[in-house]
């Protein structure tokens, strides 16, 4: 990994050598997942049950079924707008989840790598990128890939590198505004995906706003919390006007075209 000595004595600009280091976790995704996801063209099938659920009721959103009307799958919207979106690309095989699969995963590397770079050198931070998704990719839990948790995770990577970027470098004083409404957007997407998975978020904030009411900043405690959970619920309620309203009476095609 010499590669980011080079940047740095070619004098290439930060913005170029994050460029750089995203396509560095793209292409540690796209290998991995090739190999570890069976939705990649690695395999013939995915027979995992779950995948197959999903696809089914993203294929009905494409076709004009409503969710939980005409459909019924215990997870969340937004997993089945991803295999709607798939179904799109191709309908016979799980190709366009794949390239949702690789797409997430390099995020989730590339807010990893920021994470760990905010403790270690950069140069260094790069060799984990390969060993963290062999344990990942290759766990029991992965199963055969294509889960709501695979999904969640780049949201975890966004909103934990804030959080303790947020703890290095800025507390006691606020944080940002945009960040907070940053969180809670990502905190809503994880919502109407699998909505046990918010624990993250909620412990979060709960620090949050103890620390900085001991910090005798009361009212920027609240204002956090409200900033939050109005981001948190203005995007629930989107999400709901789309869903519950949108579907019932347009078909797919049409409702990514409103939107």
């Amino acid at each position: 990994m010499n590669f980011l000595k080079r940047i740095k004595n070619k004098n290439i600009s930060d913005k170029q050598q994050k460029y750089i280091i995203y396509l560095y976790c793209l292409l540690i995704s796209l290998i991995f997942l090739f190999i570890c996801s069976k939705n990649s063209p690695f395999y013939p099938f995915n027979n995992w049950d779950d995948p197959n659920s999903f696809f089914t009721v993203g294929k009905g959103m494409a076709n004009g079924l409503v969710p939980y009307k005409d459909l019924f799958e215990q997870k969340g919207p937004i997993i089945y707008l991803i295999h709607a979106i798939s179904y799109l690309i191709s309908n016979t095989t799980f190709i366009g989840v794949f390239l949702f699969e690789v797409i997430s995963f390099s995020i989730f590397l590339y807010f990893t790598f920021k994470t760990m770079s905010l403790y270690c050198r950069k140069i260094h931070v790069l060799w984990v990128a390969p060993f963290i998704s062999g344990i990942i990719l290759t766990s029991y839990v992965f199963v055969a890939g294509d889960s709501a948790e695979e999904f969640c995770m780049p949201l975890f990577a966004i909103s934990l590198y804030y959080m303790i970027n947020y703890y290095k470098n800025i507390y006691p004083e606020k944080m940002p505004t945009k960040q907070v409404i940053l969180i809670g957007i990502l905190a809503g997407l994880t919502f109407w995906i699998k909505y046990n998975l918010l624990g993250l978020w909620l412990g979060f904030m709960l620090v949050l706003f103890i620390g900085l009411c001991a910090n005798k900043q009361i009212k920027t405690a609240f204002l956090t919390a409200i900033y939050f959970l109005i981001r948190n619920d203005d995007y629930s309620n989107t999400l709901d006007n789309i869903f519950w309203h949108k579907f019932c009476n347009t078909r797919f095609i049409k409702c990514i075209l409103f939107c």
